[in-house]
C-alpha cells in the first residue's frame, strides 16, 4: 500500500478582450480583463489605456472598474472608434507578476 499528499490548485486565467462597443446597448460597453474565479491578488491589479500617441486615457487599480471608451470615464464625450493601447499588472496568489500589454478596438 503506498501513499501520497496531492496538492491540487485551481487553474488561474485571465481573458482580455480585443475588441468593445460603447454605444449603451447593454452589451460589451466597457473593457474589463476577465479573471478566474480564484488566483488574482486584487490589491496589485492595475490597468491603463492609451491612444496612439502614447497618452494616458484612463487609469484603475479597481479590477471591477472597466473602461467605458471616454477620457478617464467621465461619461463626457466618448473618444473615436480607434484602437487603444493597454497595459495590465496584476499577481496571482502566488505572487507571480504578470505585464499584459495589448491592444482594443472601440467600436461604434
Amino acid at each position: 500500500e503506498i501513499s501520497k499528499a496531492i496538492e491540487v490548485k485551481n487553474e488561474f486565467n485571465v481573458f482580455i478582450p480585443s475588441s468593445f462597443s460603447p454605444n449603451f446597448d447593454g452589451l460589451n460597453d466597457v473593457f474589463a480583463p476577465v479573471f478566474t474565479a480564484y488566483g488574482l491578488d486584487m490589491k496589485s491589479f492595475e490597468m491603463e489605456i492609451f491612444d496612439r500617441w502614447g497618452h494616458s486615457l484612463y487609469r484603475t487599480r479597481d479590477v471591477n472598474k472597466g473602461w467605458d471608451g471616454t477620457l478617464n470615464n467621465s461619461k463626457g464625450e466618448p473618444l473615436k472608434e480607434e484602437v487603444y493601447v493597454y497595459k495590465i499588472k496584476y499577481k496571482d496568489m502566488e505572487g507571480n507578476l504578470y505585464n499584459k500589454i495589448g491592444h482594443v478596438s472601440l467600436l461604434r
